[in-house]
Formats: C-alpha cells, sequence, structure tokens
C-alpha cells in the first residue's frame, strides 16, 4: 500500500513540475506575441503609444533627424471588441486601420479607414484631429462584409457561433489582407480589398473601372488552426506568418498552418521592429525610446535582434 501511495506521489509531483514549466515557458515567451509594433519605412517609424480618450496616440520617429512626433488615430469602441488590439497597418505615406464602432443598438461593427500622414502631422489639436480623422475622405469601407457577417450571426445569435474572432490587416505588394480567425471553426480566412491600391495612388479611367465592378472583398482562401488569442501578422522574406500572444511564430501559406521555432525570449518588454521596405522583422529587447531620441537609429539597431526562422 505504502509503494501504490509513493508511486502516485511521484506521478504528481512530476505532473505538477512539467506543469510549472510549461507555465514558465509560456511566461518568458509571451511579452514577444504580445509586444507592440513598430513599423519602419524608410526614414520613419510608427507605433501606437497609448490610448488618450477615444482615440490612440501614434508616435512617428524620424530615424534621421530624431525628431519624435504625437499624432492621433481612433481607438475602438466599448463592448465585444474593445480589449482587442488596435489593428493597424503602413503603405508608404498611408496608414490603414480598421476600426470598431457601435450602432445605435450597442453592436460592433467594422470600418477600414485610411490616413495620409501628411494630413495626420497636420492635425495640431485634438478638435483637428477628430475632423479629418472621422471624415467621408479617411472612410474607404463602412462594412467590412466578412468580419460584419460574422459578429452578426454572435451578436444576434443568428447561427450556432459563439466567438471569439481575431484579425489582422498587412498590406503587401498591391494588396491589402484581412485575416479573420474564427475560433469556432479553427481556422482563418484570407481575404483581399480590392478597392487597393485605387485608395492610395492615381489610376487611369479603365483601370479604376475594372477595380470598381469586382466584389469589394474577395475570399483568398482558408489556413486551419488553433489559438488562443489575438495576433501580428508579419511578412518576412515575401512569406506572411501569424504571431500570436503565446509566443509562437505560425506559417499560413499552405492549407493548414505549420508552427515555426523563432521564439525571442526577453525579461523586460519590448517590440516588434517590422521594416516594410527590407521584409524583415526584428525584436526590440527594451522599448524605451524616450531615452534614445539623439540617435533613434543607432538605438533599433544595437538594441534588436533579427526574428530567424528555423
Amino acid at each position: 500500500m505504502e509503494v501504490t501511495t509513493t508511486k502516485i506521489q511521484i506521478q504528481l509531483c512530476m505532473k505538477y513540475f512539467f506543469l510549472l514549466l510549461v507555465i514558465i515557458s509560456q511566461k518568458c515567451v509571451a511579452q514577444v506575441g504580445d509586444s507592440p509594433k513598430i513599423l519602419i519605412h524608410d526614414e520613419y517609424g510608427y507605433y501606437c503609444k497609448s490610448k488618450k480618450d477615444n482615440s490612440v496616440l501614434l508616435t512617428r520617429l524620424n530615424l534621421d533627424s530624431n525628431k519624435v512626433d504625437s499624432m492621433y488615430i481612433l481607438s475602438n469602441s466599448t463592448g465585444m471588441f474593445s480589449e482587442h488590439p488596435i489593428v493597424w497597418e503602413l503603405q508608404d505615406s498611408t496608414i490603414f486601420q480598421l476600426r470598431l464602432i457601435n450602432d445605435g443598438g450597442g453592436m460592433p461593427y467594422p470600418e477600414l479607414r485610411a490616413y495620409k500622414n501628411s494630413s495626420l502631422s497636420k492635425s495640431v489639436n485634438k478638435d483637428q484631429a477628430y475632423e479629418y480623422l472621422l471624415s467621408r475622405e479617411t472612410l474607404k469601407d463602412n462594412e467590412v462584409s466578412p468580419l460584419y457577417s460574422y459578429i452578426r450571426k454572435i451578436y444576434y445569435k443568428e447561427d450556432t457561433l459563439k466567438g471569439p474572432l481575431f484579425f489582422d490587416i498587412i498590406q503587401k505588394t498591391d494588396s491589402l489582407f484581412l485575416y479573420i480567425y474564427i475560433h469556432d471553426k479553427k481556422l482563418i480566412e484570407t481575404w483581399n480589398f480590392n478597392r487597393y491600391p485605387l485608395i492610395v495612388k492615381k489610376l487611369d479611367t479603365s483601370e479604376v473601372t475594372r477595380i470598381i465592378k469586382k466584389k469589394v472583398w474577395e475570399l483568398r482562401g482558408t489556413v486551419s488552426i488553433e489559438l488562443t488569442g489575438p495576433f501580428h501578422l508579419i511578412d518576412i522574406n515575401d512569406k506572411i506568418y501569424a504571431l500570436d500572444y503565446s509566443g509562437s511564430l505560425w506559417d499560413l501559406s499552405g492549407g493548414n498552418a505549420k508552427r515555426k521555432i523563432a521564439i525571442i525570449p526577453s525579461d523586460k518588454r519590448g517590440a516588434l521592429l517590422v521594416y516594410k521596405d527590407l521584409k524583415t522583422v526584428k525584436y526590440l529587447k527594451k522599448l524605451e525610446l524616450e531615452k534614445h531620441t539623439k540617435d533613434i537609429k543607432n538605438y533599433l539597431k544595437k538594441s534588436s535582434v533579427e526574428i530567424k526562422i528555423k
């Protein structure tokens, strides 16, 4: 009897030991996936610093002159997606944002907006910022139908779907993509926004006509995957990956997501450095930009390591 009891105790101890290892390992890498992102193109870097009332403070870094500016973009509404990370993307001098707002009845619905860098920088105070941010000029899609259809089904209980939903956007070549993770289906849907590049550059009449005739959103494929929270989309060497909040990197190029080893543990909260023009991603081990405003470019270079995939 004593031998049996001892065996049970040993087995329980081993289970608790391995469980402790899992918890510790998750805590070590969670900061990577949960990190804010700094999007860099040419001499500028952008990151969302903090929430201010109904807006998000967007910090712009001039890596050549070391000038730091603060601008505003909009926050998500309260409700179903109040805790979802701000979904935004950079393409040259345009900042895209997929934002959730509440309708009159309290149901959240998504909208896609695009802000010009020059117009954001001219918005000196918050009132001027709101006037531009909420203008018809910035609104590119007032429904985002692929995401709205799932939100509606969950909110009005029109289906067996219960949620949650997680999503992100990414710009690649001449396309803007929306990735939606549907927890009930254990998959990600990939949608192409067919109004891009119409909204960011001038096109001839025939090209405009061709684009307008297309559906606003086009389903490009699905990827089987199981996630437990939000994710960042990142482009590394022309291949799109999802970095989840546990710190795992997923290759989304096939029908089934492949988990890759690209974990960079850190004791301090850092940030993802996404170099849009170079298609590389680094990890900044400490996000301390306010201490290095005299030489931002050198600080980012010396304090970051490239995310390499095995």
